[in-house]
């Protein structure tokens, strides 16, 4: 994001997730979070001295929706974690989940954490 002076705010996106054999499923979720987030950043004049983490967990449904979306960490105050739960349930629904897929969670839903830094 352009600031006056030319200087650029950092913030990342993590997914908790560790080698899931539903790889390009995933990816296109995280990307669309990470987008719908960087969105809102850049078309707001948000504090840009904050530095902190905020995590957020919810439960991602077989056919792509969203559910119990709650912040589990905040570090950063109430505005800014309300926009890492926004993009989350923005960039929803996503894509249904393949049968196979299906088959192997053995469940309608998958509990999900994302963590997003701003710094």
């Amino acid at each position: 994001m352009q600031q006056d002076g030319g200087a650029h705010r950092r913030k990342t996106a993590l997914f908790d997730v560790q080698a899931t054999p539903f790889g390009e499923y995933d990816r296109a979720l995280i990307d669309a979070v990470q987008n719908q987030w960087y969105s809102m950043l850049d078309s707001q004049r948000f504090a840009e001295d904050r530095t902190g983490r905020v995590t957020v967990r919810f439960k991602l449904e077989y056919d792509g929706t969203v559910q119990d979306v709650e912040i589990l960490e905040n570090g950063v105050g109430a505005v800014l974690s309300y926009v890492c739960q926004a993009a989350i349930e923005q960039a929803a629904p996503f894509g249904k989940w393949p049968d196979d897929m299906r088959r192997e969670i053995g469940a309608n839903f998958r509990e999900i954490t994302f963590t997003f830094d701003y710094y």
